[in-house]
């Protein structure tokens, strides 16, 4: 029977294989060999960095040097040493590349450092990537001058009574030097702020010295024997104001700010403008609200409270300190309810007027009024347009003797059909004056 005989010799092309290995083997062997220089073949490292200097600046202090004579095979970059004292320096940073300055900032001003600088070239042939570093160059001393004082911080402006008030944070860094002053920059638009006046060291300014209905933008900047340093952010006072106001209701606006880590609160007080303050009735990233149910012929002062923190974009988080600050406080008195008053000349006439509250505290733009009837307590319908909202009196012909009449009265926005709030109603046709039916979409009782 045919087959292989148990410890008989390797097949021929087993054989063959086997050889083949054993010369790839080889040639491999050979090739790495070749890459492996003789110790006498090693890379040799850079000589010293030449005529390295250091001098003192306005808050750092500023080193160059000269290449070395000799870089090496395969130069890398230079390592610059520091320390406090003589013959104590230690690493501070390496500088890849070909270099040959270098600004240490991080030093404390009036102090004294010492430096040297080395040459480091690289072994292509370490697979662990060693460095040879060469010996170092001459050692230097400087010390960092006073500068400029750094800009202040988190400059805010308040609208006040006739007053905007400043106040800021100090800045981070004096320049080594102290504060002396501040100076106020102000102007009437964003980016154009020129002097206005130089204070001592506090960190508020009362600016009385204001327009009514005016605008104004704010920079500070903070000074030192050195000299002036740069401003502030700007800042613009958070303002609250409104479109106008009914016997229930308020329409307020304010300056906006929009962040993730912060808002603005609208607060409301009924006991004087010092609060305590409730509310609130708007609140996170909105800048206008419209508010509801409030009493007629009652003051309600209001105020925008905003705050914020610091968002953290590594960590997507929001982070403390919480900064906070509130807009002017305004003052409302809600007018009473107004009334629809007529007359009747004829049997089949009616003569109607009311009073200057019907036109939302004089200040919305309304498009006209609208004049609704009802007959026999069935349903409401527009019976006159009056498009003048200057206009107070109507006179509306072609009624029915004996029939019984209520009238409302409502307002029309400029820009649609909706009532805003106000309306105004006679219940019954002989009646000599009617009073308020309270905010659209609801039925107050016959007038």
């Amino acid at each position: 029977m045919a087959g292989s005989v148990p410890g008989g010799s390797t097949k021929p092309e087993k054989r063959h294989q086997v050889c083949v290995l054993a010369f790839a083997s080889l040639l491999l062997l050979g090739a790495i060999t070749a890459l492996v220089p003789p110790a006498s073949a090693q890379v040799t490292c850079p000589s010293a960095p030449t005529n390295l200097s250091a001098k003192g600046g306005a808050g750092e202090i500023d080193l160059a040097w000269q290449p070395p004579t000799s870089a090496g095979f395969l130069f890398w970059g230079y390592r610059v040493y520091r320390g406090s004292a003589h013959g104590d320096e230690t690493l501070l940073v390496f500088l890849a590349g070909s270099v040959l300055s270098y600004a240490d900032t991080g030093v404390t001003i009036g102090v004294r450092y010492y430096y040297y600088v080395t040459a480091v070239a690289r072994d292509p042939f370490s697979f662990d990537r060693r460095s040879c570093e060469g010996p170092p160059s001459n050692e230097v001393s400087a010390k960092a001058q006073p500068s400029a004082p750094s800009a202040p911080q988190n400059l805010r402006a308040i609208q006040a009574n006739a007053s905007i008030v400043l106040d800021w944070n100090a800045p981070l860094s004096d320049g080594g030097s102290r504060i002396t002053h501040y100076t106020i920059y102000r102007g009437t638009v964003s980016g154009g702020e020129i002097f206005l006046k130089e204070i001592g060291t506090a960190l508020t300014y009362t600016d009385t010295d204001i327009s009514n209905g005016q605008r104004y933008y704010y920079e500070v900047s903070a000074l030192n024997a050195v000299g002036e340093g740069p401003t502030s952010n700007e800042a613009t006072p958070y303002e609250l104001n409104y479109d106008g106001f009914g016997p229930t209701t308020a329409s307020l606006f304010w300056t906006p700010f929009s962040s993730p880590c912060g808002g603005a609160n609208l607060l409301y007080s009924s006991n004087g403008s010092s609060g305590p303050w409730n509310g609130p009735a708007a609140a996170g990233n909105a800048s206008a609200a419209f508010v509801y149910n409030l009493a007629a012929g009652v003051t309600f002062w209001w105020q925008v409270f905003y705050h914020s923190m610091a968002y953290d974009f590594r960590s997507g988080m929001c982070k403390p300190p919480i900064l906070s600050w509130t807009s002017n406080v305004l003052g409302l008195t809600q007018p009473v309810n107004a009334r629809l008053n007529y007359s009747q000349p004829t049997s089949t006439s009616a003569q109607f007027s009311w009073s200057n509250d019907a036109v939302y505290g004089g200040l919305v733009a309304f498009g006209s009024y609208q004049l609704l009837a009802s007959t026999n307590g069935g349903a409401y319908s527009s019976v006159a347009t009056i498009s003048t909202n200057s206009t107070r009196t109507h006179r509306l012909e072609g009624l029915s003797p004996g029939t019984n009449y209520s009238f409302y009265l409502n307002t029309k926005l400029l820009w649609g059909d909706v009532p805003f709030e106000l309306r105004l109603e006679c219940r019954e046709y002989f009646r000599r004056s009617c009073g308020s039916r309270g905010p659209a979409g609801t039925h107050g009782n016959a007038g």
